[in-house]
């Protein structure tokens, strides 16, 4: 395991600009340094452990102008593992795959411009993670191949039917992982769907995220685990709701090993009938309830106007209380945006009226379009807006392999769905959710919020201290060991002056700021568990009543929605029946 990256630069060049990003972005420390370190690397910086990363074309001209020859220099003997990268057509690039590899046929070509279906080895668990055995298609523009065959020495990672396209080569006692993509991604560029597509990406980000969670496993902060979640949005709790069994619902979630949170409209609150909550309180560990707008209208949470937000966030929680009362069922404090729509300003107050989370597909706000980038959606959650956490779900559409490098990231595995998914009786869900459930990293069903408060990063330091960062407002730090455990836990707040408290188990703790982070410090004992909850001031007040026209136009929309849910099924058994 590496502790830093020593990146390899020609005379008077820089480090690629995008591999820094990335190094940075995962807190790997690194360093630059020139050809002269490849005889002499005393000037390194931590020279015991570190790995070493390059481009192809600059390795190969060390190769032409035959600086190396039977054995490697030292800075390559010294380094953990070596990672080449970049793709030209020369012959010194030749030489070097040649040299690597052991083939004497051994070249880099260009691949023509179009797509290409890539697999994914599934002898390299360790490197290849959850994406291990996964097809894939994606878009080739300016990109190259390794032309070598599989030997003792060179081994497939990655490939399509034109050749390699990430590969390792063990010569001469060392691992160089081979990665002839022209480019690397640009961390810092903004997302260009409504969501985040790896495929659009794959050969300028898998490849090198790979070697990362590999080499630098001690490094970069680990998420506790792999939550994962399934959601459907919308349904009232009524045994039947459009194409929604409720009782097949719950008997498939044991069947298959899934956990599945209701988005439930609090405008509903009064409207749950007894059968389905019954059957939530026998089903409690695979059914729960998390929050869905407030009266379901498109853009109550997409406006700019706070006051509106602030009514619509107070009334929902106040509705959810009394569905809770009501029928004795706990919820989530997560919002869910209806039809994905929410403004930056609705992340701000949703945290100071205590919602620990919100989760989303849509990145951007709209007021923000295009606004959120690569490493925002990359990170555990979206903390750009308020420093409010947006945890993002998928589509099944958007693919198992996106959800494959979420998980390679440390996301959380969080599935949407609406009723009418299930009008094959769910079967297309549970295909899917057996086809996540394969993949080489167990997944942790849960419900919604206990995803939430789980999904925070953890880094054991040398001192035996766990640091922790949380992202959502709630996380729990279970301690498993005979002995206590110390931890640190950090959380980036921009405006400390809306923080109130923040409580240990129901007890209040000390904190300090320093530089937009929020620290503090707590111990657990041995086989118990730490539930942290920072509270925000209410800043927002009182707000005001919403006029008898607009509750009249909420309350025919929400009957004419599920007019049109509750038909579909009927509309489908008469089509059938003609």
């Amino acid at each position: 395991m590496a502790r830093k990256a020593v990146v390899l630069c020609g005379n008077a060049e820089l480090p690629d600009p995008y591999l820094t990003q990335i190094l940075d972005f995962f807190e790997i420390p690194w360093e630059g340094v020139s050809l002269a370190a490849l005889f002499d690397p005393r000037g390194i910086s931590t020279p015991e452990s570190y790995a070493l990363f390059s481009t192809l074309p600059l390795m190969g001209r060390i190769w032409k102008e035959g600086a190396v020859s039977g054995t490697l220099p030292p800075l390559l003997q010294r380094a953990k593992s070596i990672f080449l990268f970049g793709g030209e057509e020369s012959q010194g690039t030749d030489a070097v795959l040649q040299f690597l590899t052991g083939g004497s046929d051994a070249r880099i070509a260009r691949l023509d411009p179009g797509e290409t279906p890539c697999s994914i080895s599934d002898k390299h668990v360790d490197i290849c993670g959850p994406l291990s055995g996964l097809r894939v298609t994606v878009p080739v523009r300016l990109e190259f191949t390794i032309l070598a065959n599989s030997s003792t020495q060179f081994e497939r990672l990655i490939w399509s039917k034109e050749g390699c396209l990430f590969g390792v080569a063990a010569c001469r006692g060392k691992q160089f992982y081979l990665a002839p993509s022209s480019t690397l991604i640009d961390v810092n560029a903004p997302v260009k769907k409504t969501y985040f597509d790896i495929a659009d990406y794959f050969l300028s980000a898998v490849p090198l995220v790979m070697y990362l969670q590999l080499t630098f496993r001690g490094v970069i902060p680990r998420s506790a685990d792999n939550g994962a979640c399934l959601i459907v949005d919308d349904p009232a709790l009524r045994t039947h709701y459009g194409f929604v069994d409720l009782q097949r619902l719950a008997i498939l979630s044991a069947e298959h090993r899934f956990t599945c949170s209701i988005a439930f409209i609090p405008w509903n609150w009064n409207r749950s009938r007894s059968s389905a909550v019954e059957l939530f309180r026998r089903h409690a560990d695979r059914l729960s309830l998390s929050i869905h707008g407030c009266d379901h209208t498109g853009g109550e949470f997409a406006v700019r106007n706070t006051a509106v937000i602030n009514r619509q966030s107070k009334l929902a929680l106040a509705r959810m209380e009394k569905h809770a009362a009501l029928t004795g069922l706990p919820y989530d404090r997560v919002m869910i945006f209806p039809q994905g729509a929410f403004s930056s300003a609705s992340l701000g107050v949703l945290k100071h009226n205590g919602f620990i989370a919100a989760v989303n597909t849509e990145v951007s706000p709209t007021d923000q379009r295009r606004s959120a980038t690569v490493g925002d959606v990359w990170r555990l959650a979206i903390l750009k807006y308020a420093d409010f956490a947006i945890y993002t779900r998928r589509y099944s559409f958007h693919g198992v392999h996106n959800f494959a490098f979420d998980l390679l990231l440390g996301k959380p595995c969080l599935i949407v769905t609406h009723h009418a998914d299930f009008q094959d009786g769910g079967r297309d869900v549970v295909d899917f959710i057996d086809r996540l459930n394969s993949l080489p990293f167990p997944l942790v069903w849960r419900g919604l919020g206990d995803v939430v408060r789980h999904a925070y990063q953890q880094r054991l330091r040398e001192d035996g201290t766990y640091q922790i960062r949380m992202w959502g407002g709630e996380i729990l730090i279970p301690n498993p060991a005979a002995h206590t455990h110390h931890f640190v836990v950090e959380k980036r707040e921009r405006t400390p002056e809306g923080i109130e408290r923040v409580d240990v188990s129901g007890r209040p703790v000390a904190f300090h700021l320093d530089g937009g982070q929020m620290r503090f410090e707590l111990e657990v004992g041995p086989k118990q568990a730490a539930r942290i909850r920072i509270a925000y001031r209410d800043t927002f007040g009182a707000p005001p009543k919403a006029a008898w026209s607009a509750q009249f136009k909420v309350a025919a929309r929400r009957y004419l929605s599920e007019g049109r849910d509750e038909a579909q099924p009927l509309i489908r058994w008469i089509s059938g029946k003609t």
